[in-house]
């Protein structure tokens, strides 16, 4: 039985384990599906986390090219800086705090309604998100292209693009 030995959560370059009781060709593929390492597999074996973030595969082949076992784990990441002094951790600690300050309270976005469409965005001003969101994209987990397309769904027949959506002062 083709096993993980040392748990289902991994971050990248984490060392995985892999154990087998049978011999055969092993082929991990990452949460893309893309194959990013293979080697003999005879009992036992190590090499380290890596390709797309997502549920990874380990296939054990016979010599035939045909799957005999398989067994998965979690690659997933937060991101993150740790320095000797401290220094830089705290900046980007209060750059995410000033990138969420304008979230509702709760770590949530905003959401505003047009069409019988739902919007999601960070800050009402259209510029504001726009900067917002390339931050937000390293920690954000949901969708991030939906307030852009508020405003180009609301945008009027000369041109002209609204600044603002949504309750200027969330506090």
């Amino acid at each position: 039985m083709l096993s993980v030995n040392n748990g289902q959560h991994f971050e990248p370059l984490d060392i995985v384990e892999l154990k087998g009781d049978s011999a055969g060709a092993l082929e991990v593929r990452d949460g893309q599906g893309r194959v990013y390492f293979s080697a003999d597999l005879n009992g036992q074996l190590s090499f380290p986390a890596g390709g797309a973030l997502g549920t990874h595969v380990a296939f054990l082949k016979d010599a035939n090219g045909a799957i005999v076992d398989e067994c998965s784990f979690q690659l997933d990441c937060d991101t993150a800086i740790q320095d000797e002094s401290g220094v830089v951790e705290s900046l980007l600690d209060s750059l995410r705090f000033t990138m969420e300050s304008w979230l509702d309270g709760v770590g949530n976005d905003f959401t505003a309604r047009f069409n019988k469409k739902t919007y999601r965005y960070f800050v009402c001003w259209l510029r504001d998100h726009v900067h917002t969101l390339k931050g937000q994209k390293y920690f954000y987990t949901g969708e991030l292209k939906t307030a852009i397309e508020l405003y180009a769904d609301t945008q009027r027949e000369d041109g002209m693009v609204f600044d603002r959506c949504g309750n200027a002062n969330p506090n």
